[in-house]
């Protein structure tokens, strides 16, 4: 079974999810080094917030590979899908494009492969 679509969803949700954590680790920088103990806590949460979501994107891309959702397709999925979700609840409206492609990616990675003698219009 042909997986390109949830790669290409899942590669386009995870680069636009790394180039939002790593704006959130940038962020998060400067909070840590501006000397202020309010600003410093914040920037704490913001920063491994953001490395959370680095590390949540770049294994969603990683596993949404055609031949990682052959093998390992409830894993993957999984995986995807809650990346798309946590990230919701981590970054909120900033995490809508690539929330919904990664959760997207992940529901349909879910599916179960089909077999060669399967065919679109059999139950």
């Amino acid at each position: 079974m042909n997986r390109t679509t949830e790669f290409v969803l899942a590669l386009i949700g995870g680069i636009f999810g790394m180039l939002l954590s790593l704006s959130y680790v940038l962020v998060g920088g400067v909070g840590l080094f501006s000397g202020v103990e309010e600003a410093q806590q914040g920037g704490i949460v913001i920063t491994v917030a953001g490395i959370l979501l680095l590390i949540g994107s770049i294994a969603s891309m990683v596993l949404s590979a055609p031949s990682q959702i052959r093998k390992h397709h409830k894993w993957s999925g999984g995986v995807t899908l809650a990346t798309g979700i946590l990230g919701f609840f981590v970054t909120f409206i900033l995490w809508l494009i690539p929330g919904v492609l990664l959760i997207i990616s992940g529901a349909l990675s879910l599916r179960s492969p089909k077999t060669d003698g399967q065919s679109d219009t059999e139950v």
